[in-house]
């Protein structure tokens, strides 16, 4: 007890009992402290009620503890969860379930919030702490599990709403699969080479093979076939009901495209004649290009001879910037009187 006095006598300040301004006596007072707080130590009930209140200090202590970490914890990266929980609304903005389930996820945060800034500008949460103890924290681990649930629910409508969309996009295919395999067959029919069978009958007579002598032997049409410039030549045609619409024309077209497409570098890209458009021709459905050369008459018909030629240049313009090296294009034009008629 002598050290007590001898502490007492050189700072008196029982905030701080132990502590000793002169360090050379520091083992005799560790020794001093330990025989103090033996004699402080009462017995009995007294032991029983002094480690009850330092368990509910500690209980306090311990359960603001875990208050700020409730309340911390599900706010940690909220916000980017909130932008991607945006993004979603954005993408599946039509699905009314997917709106019902984001406005709850958001509510439930604010009531988090509010339950937070509430418990944080409270003035008697100390004593709730200390008389309540483990109640107390059940309010704010139900917020949390509420938010863990909407975040849950959330989630879960996304996924549906991503597992509908490719559903319904099967489904889109599978509807679509038997007009595309129609369309397909209808197509691959209309590929089919022409039976040469049935051209065979379609030689021209004599008579029109001399006429087409005639014409390429003419110093027009060998002026237009070896020049390298930019000129047009207009063969006239007898009109013979009896041809229909297979002219001397028509077998001029198809024996020049013939034999062009035989030499080399040469390329031909498609050759009309007036043949594979006649109505009841040998020609027609699968066995030609009638298909085909029905709707390019049909635009034709629609965009009427005064703005045909814009379009018609358009697309000889395109054909031209394709060609890598200089060269001549051929343009064979058969049954333009034909195709100007009414038949």
């Amino acid at each position: 007890m002598g050290c007590i006095r001898q502490a007492q006598e050189q700072k008196r300040n029982w905030r701080r009992p132990f502590e000793v301004p002169d360090h050379a006596a520091g083992k005799t007072m560790r020794n001093c402290c330990i025989e103090f707080l033996l004699e402080l130590m009462p017995d009995g009930e007294y032991s029983s009620l002094l480690s009850g209140g330092l368990t509910l200090a500690y209980n306090k202590a311990l359960g603001k503890e875990k208050v700020r970490e409730d309340i911390l914890e599900p706010f940690d990266g909220f916000s980017e969860r909130a932008e991607q929980t945006k993004d979603n609304i954005k993408l599946y903005s039509r699905d009314a379930k997917l709106r019902e389930k984001s406005e709850a996820l958001y509510m439930e945060a604010l009531d988090c919030v509010c339950l937070s800034i509430s418990w944080l500008e409270s003035s008697n949460e100390s004593c709730k702490t200390f008389f309540q103890q483990s109640r107390y924290l059940r309010k704010f681990e139900d917020a949390k599990a509420n938010i863990h649930q909407r975040v849950k629910e959330f989630k879960d409508t996304v996924d549906m709403c991503l597992r509908r969309q490719v559903h319904d996009m099967h489904a889109s295919v599978e509807w679509l699969k038997s007009p595309i395999m129609a369309t397909f067959f209808l197509l691959s029919g209309l590929a089919l080479d022409a039976d040469m069978t049935t051209a065979m009958r379609h030689i021209p007579p004599e008579s029109r093979l001399e006429k087409m002598s005639i014409l390429t032997r003419t110093p027009e049409f060998t002026k237009w076939l070896r020049s390298l410039g930019s000129s047009f030549l207009v063969l006239h045609d007898d009109e013979n009901p009896d041809h229909g619409a297979l002219s001397t024309v028509s077998h001029l077209c198809g024996l020049m495209a013939h034999t062009m497409r035989a030499s080399a570098g040469m390329w031909t890209l498609s050759f009309f004649c007036g043949l594979h458009t006649a109505v009841g021709a040998s020609f027609q459905g699968g066995k030609g290009l009638l298909c085909v050369h029905a709707m390019t008459l049909q635009l034709l018909g629609k965009l009427g001879w005064q703005t045909f030629p814009s379009p018609l240049v358009s697309v000889f313009a395109m054909v031209l910037g394709q060609l890598l090296v200089p060269g001549m294009v051929f343009v064979l034009v058969d049954g333009a009187h034909w195709n100007g008629t009414e038949a």
